[in-house]
């Protein structure tokens, strides 16, 4: 699957990389297969089965999350390592029949969280075991933006669309990530307004070892947010661009005291 995300992000880092080879990309738009060979790129075609037919290792899954499924199915099958887009899929069912195939096939199954490798992850790992911030007592993860063109595929639930698989999911990626451990639903919400997917969401968390409270927005149709915010008993933490990070932005990680120094 190749994209506006594959094109202008994922294709120039394999092209760049020293450590993996591009050899091969799946797409059916001739536009866009015109556009990869102009770039120089071999491999490019429009047919599956021929694609899957390649001398490769490994097969980054960019289509669209409803579509997830069956390519990484395909692929494993295929005896390739699949490294497969956020939301992995798009339901938990298809989600334990892919690790059980994995586990069958000895190929690896990933999900494509790029913010968890940044060096700002580490930044907030290192901050949260320093007990900077004392005991936890509230996170706040918010990630929103303005609505994207209509027919973009995250409005057609047929292939995976609406705010929660699109970036809802990295707010419990988050939690995973920094914040281990088993968390329970007090509530929360989904709104579709005129939309056949839902368009923005709410939700509040406790973690049952401790009671900290993590409350969580997202959806298409605000201004942009991006941040994560970490209330203890001695400070705060704010954390902007939490969720995704271009290579051009740079990190903004703010402490405060109790008193907001």
């Amino acid at each position: 699957g190749c994209g506006s995300h594959a094109l202008g992000r994922i294709v120039p880092l394999l092209e760049t990389s020293t450590d993996l080879q591009l050899v091969a990309v799946w797409t059916r738009n001739s536009t866009t297969q015109t556009r990869l060979r102009e770039r120089g790129i071999k491999g490019v075609c429009g047919d599956f089965d021929r694609f899957l037919a390649t001398d490769m290792d490994v097969v980054y899954i960019a289509s669209p999350t409803g579509c997830h499924f069956e390519h990484a199915v395909a692929v494993l099958r295929s005896g390739r390592h699949a490294w497969v887009e956020k939301p992995v899929v798009s339901n938990i069912s298809d989600a334990r029949e892919l690790v059980a195939l994995a586990e069958r096939t000895g190929c690896m199954l990933a999900e494509a969280f790029m913010f968890t490798w940044h060096a700002q992850a580490d930044a907030i790992r290192q901050t949260l075991a320093q007990d900077l911030l004392g005991e936890l007592r509230m996170l706040s993860l918010v990630f929103c933006f303005p609505h994207l063109p209509p027919n973009n595929f995250r409005y057609d639930p047929a292939l995976g669309g609406g705010a929660w698989l699109d970036h809802g999911c990295y707010l419990i990626k988050a939690l995973d990530c920094y914040f281990s451990g088993a968390w329970e639903l007090l509530g929360g919400c989904l709104d579709h307004g005129d939309y056949a997917v839902d368009i923005s969401g709410a939700a509040q968390l406790r973690r049952t070892a401790d009671g900290l409270i993590a409350n969580l927005n997202w959806g298409f149709g605000h201004s942009y947010v991006n941040e994560l915010q970490v209330i203890g008993t001695r400070g705060r933490m704010l954390v902007e661009s939490a969720f995704t990070k271009p290579a051009a932005r740079s990190c903004n990680i703010v402490l405060e005291d109790s008193m907001g120094q």
